[in-house]
């Protein structure tokens, strides 16, 4: 019961205290198990179109916000991946995702490092590596190497990848359409924050603006082996 399992000591992921390796590798492992459970579930076409679709929905926020100017070529990059991917439309796995992956919705055990996620609000299907792509892009939003330190990001994102067990083994243009995806809802999120904030806000939106970059910039091969120096 929800009585038992809350009894535990659950600690949010997002406690920048208890944000470490063993913890995040345990996430890795949850969202691998949480893949395999409903892999293969659905067809890759409908997936493709709504991200096709999701790209137009963020594309309007982004214009709305006013700060297109500013992502405009990385927005043309992504939307180019999308519709590509939607007009080859490759045969790739899908899953039941959760769909908004990121440490605020993730619960840890101690000391066991069971994991309990929340918010499933967003879950649909979606092609395989979604979650774990999206977790890897909020993390390093969220604790940065100004944050925690270029040598802890990479041991932790490090860790992930070792929980998780590879990288997403998908073809590489849905991989690449997973990553345009996710960045094009970032900025959709980030412009509409940035609009209405103080100088502060808009000083942090251009640091997030280069680490989405870097970010994008950096796609590896998605069945390339796991090492902390190909990490950020």
């Amino acid at each position: 019961s929800l009585h038992r399992v809350f009894r535990r000591s659950w600690v949010s992921l997002v406690a920048s205290s208890e944000l470490d390796a063993a913890a995040v590798r345990a996430t890795g492992q949850w969202v691998r198990h949480f893949e395999e459970r409903s892999v293969g579930s659905d067809g890759a076409e409908p997936v493709a179109l709504r991200l096709q679709e999701a790209a137009d929905k963020a594309e309007r926020r982004i214009r709305e916000a006013g700060n297109a100017h500013r992502v405009w070529p990385l927005v043309r990059r992504c939307r180019d991946l999308i519709d590509t991917l939607v007009a080859s439309s490759p045969a790739s796995p899908v899953y039941s995702a959760h769909g908004d992956l990121h440490p605020q919705n993730i619960f840890v055990s101690a000391p066991e490092h069971r994991v309990c996620v929340i918010d499933f609000q967003q879950s649909s299907s979606r092609f395989v590596g979604y979650d774990a792509l999206s977790f890897e892009l909020s993390v390093l939003l969220g604790y940065g190497p100004l944050r925690i330190g270029r040598a802890r990001l990479r041991r932790l994102l490090s860790a992930f990848w070792t929980g998780y067990g590879r990288k997403p083994d998908v073809d590489p243009l849905v991989y690449s359409g997973l990553r345009a995806h996710l960045v094009l809802r970032m900025l959709a999120y980030l412009s509409s924050n940035a609009r209405s904030a103080g100088w502060l806000r808009r000083l942090a939106f251009r640091a997030d603006l280069q680490t989405i970059h870097e970010w994008f910039d950096a796609e590896r091969a998605p069945t390339s082996d796991i090492s902390p120096e190909c990490l950020y």
